[in-house]
């Protein structure tokens, strides 16, 4: 297999154009996670395909995705790595000691989209969810229709499609019908993308988290974001919180129930392993028989961050604790700490919506373990992100 003409005239037969000296180049994987997210932040998540005409063929959407990545010059994020490079679906297989999808293949080369009745292409979802994590038994047969001139056009997986040919691919997996009637692709599209159940937050923790102990079990390596899901699920499960979808009703008690999963990984990200860790394992010894508050959980990394680094973190988690348990005893009390803390400093600045949320959050945390809390610690006040800033005082005694 070699790319097609078009793309090796132009980007030269081994992608010199947009990959740069094939001495200079490196593994995608061997990248830092720093420089991953450098170069992220330059892949574009959008191309339009638009100015290719109606019916533009997969090689010709190819070369655009192709040539606007070569137009960001010293920002092109695919300069100087080495994409992989395959014969076929099957050679990816063998090359990388994984099964394959059995299915009829069909060349890449009768490949055309309806521009009209299709989306356009996201090719960081390209890159990121595909070619750098290529795994050959995951590239599903797609959906088509063949029209008599035997061109198809794919209504399904033109992502997965590209991001084949991006890897020397030229046969993809393809399930077709055969019409000259546009309606079908309508249909095709439609019935995948809008009648298809989405994915919730809840769903998509629990298969991220159980890809990666598959991956683990299998000797693959772990998708970063499903490591992620995985080092929460070991958290979650040491402090006894039971992780739910929105709207579950029938699990007989609130204690430690957790629905705001997509909060939770936002911030995990955010504040890191160390302090979210902290921050949830607080949350949930203060209020074992609450709906478990993410907005707490929120709040506490916000101040745990601002502390000393070099304080014992076991005493100073203690001390907030004992700190926070003093000003609300109760174990059902989950919800009150940071909807007290918000609600003061509304009525307090007169307004009815808070910007900074966590930091208001922290600052409460701070009055509450000043007035409550070990008196031999310095507490650290959290950072406004502006000049302008909200000053409010809780009631404590």
């Amino acid at each position: 297999m070699a790319y097609p003409k078009k793309i090796t005239d132009f980007f030269g037969e081994d992608l010199f154009k947009l990959l740069g000296p094939k001495a200079n180049r490196r593994k995608w994987s061997d990248l830092s996670y720093k420089e991953q997210q450098a170069r992220i932040k330059n892949i574009p998540v959008y191309i339009s395909t638009r100015k290719l005409g109606k019916r533009p063929s997969f090689t010709d959407i190819m070369f655009e995705c192709f040539k606007q990545l070569v137009l960001l010059g010293d920002k092109n994020p695919l300069m100087g790595i080495e994409l992989p490079y395959y014969d076929s679906l099957a050679d990816a297989g063998v090359q990388l000691g994984m099964p394959i999808m059995n299915s009829q293949l069909v060349n890449v080369d009768i490949l055309y989209k309806n521009a009209e009745k299709q989306r356009d292409v996201f090719l960081m979802h390209i890159l990121l969810d595909i070619v750098f994590q290529f795994q050959p038994g995951l590239v599903f047969p797609g959906a088509g229709r063949k029209d008599s001139t035997g061109k198809i056009n794919v209504n399904d997986a033109q992502h997965r499609s590209l991001a084949c040919m991006f890897l020397g691919i030229d046969n993809v997996p393809l399930n077709y019908i055969e019409s000259d009637d546009e309606y079908w692709d309508v249909q095709q599209y439609a019935a995948i993308n809008i009648n298809s159940l989405q994915c919730s937050e809840f769903d998509r923790f629990r298969i991220r988290t159980q890809r990666a102990d598959a991956s683990m079990q299998a000797g693959y390596a772990v998708d970063p974001e499903d490591q992620i899901a995985w080092d929460l699920a070991q958290v979650f499960d040491q402090n006894e919180i039971l992780v739910v979808e929105k709207g579950d009703r029938d699990l007989g008690t609130n204690a430690k129930v957790l629905t705001g999963i997509g909060n939770i990984t936002k911030y995990w990200k955010e504040y890191g392993a160390e302090i979210a860790t902290r921050a949830i394992e607080i949350n949930a010894q203060l209020f074992p028989t609450s709906v478990f508050q993410t907005a707490n959980s929120w709040g506490l990394m916000e101040f745990i961050k601002h502390q000393d680094t070099n304080a014992n973190k076991m005493e100073m988690d203690f001390a907030i604790q004992q700190a926070i348990k003093t000003m609300l005893p109760k174990d059902n009390q989950g919800n009150r700490l940071h909807s007290m803390i918000k609600n003061v400093c509304k009525s307090q600045n007169d307004v009815t919506t808070l910007r900074w949320e966590p930091v208001v959050i922290a600052e409460g945390i701070k009055q509450i373990v000043e007035a409550y809390g070990n008196a031999d610690i310095e507490w650290q006040s959290p950072k406004w992100p502006e000049k302008e800033r909200y000053t409010f005082e809780l009631t404590l005694v």
